[in-house]
């Protein structure tokens, strides 16, 4: 996705469909990348990720945005699967701002098996979990990393770590 917009879906859970995903659902074997100041945006998911449910690996670079999604769990992104093949990478100056887990975890980030890196001025700020933990981040995945780049206003619940490394 270079620039551009995905804003204003939903993604419902009906028969065999899982409701994830409200505005990009990344499945198996498949890279998505952010760039050019692309914006997720004003999406919903009835379960997981409701501006982006990510099974393999996603790289945002270049002032992308992710904001003011709304999931179960996930508001933001939802990330997960393996922990050696499903990457989750923010770049240069790419935010994840104003998401809600409305009842979960991970207002702005949920990570489940998977590995989570920031560099550079990427920036995870005013999500929330006003039921859950989290509010910025719950990572409950293998890898946490973060070499630059900064988290704030996480509000409502905690930040929950196992297993993870920050550098």
């Amino acid at each position: 996705m270079l620039g551009g917009s995905i804003t204003n879906n939903e993604a419902t859970k009906k028969n065999d469909y899982t409701g994830c995903g409200g505005g990009v659902y990344n499945d198996t074997r498949s890279t998505f990348k952010m760039a050019g100041s692309a914006l997720i945006s004003n999406n919903t998911a009835a379960e997981d990720g409701g501006g982006v449910f990510n099974y393999y690996h996603v790289d945002m670079y270049g002032h992308s945005a992710i904001k003011d999604n709304t999931a179960v769990t996930g508001g933001g992104v939802w990330n997960g699967g393996s922990s050696t093949t499903d990457v989750y990478m923010m770049y240069d100056d790419s935010s994840i701002t104003g998401n809600t887990a409305t009842t979960h975890y991970g207002g702005g980030v949920y990570t489940c098996d998977g590995y989570f890196g920031m560099e550079g001025n990427a920036l995870i700020s005013g999500n929330q979990a006003p039921q859950g933990s989290g509010g910025g981040v719950y990572h409950s995945g293998t890898h946490f990393e973060m070499k630059g780049g900064s988290t704030g206003n996480i509000r409502y619940g905690t930040w929950k770590c196992r297993k993870n490394w920050m550098s």
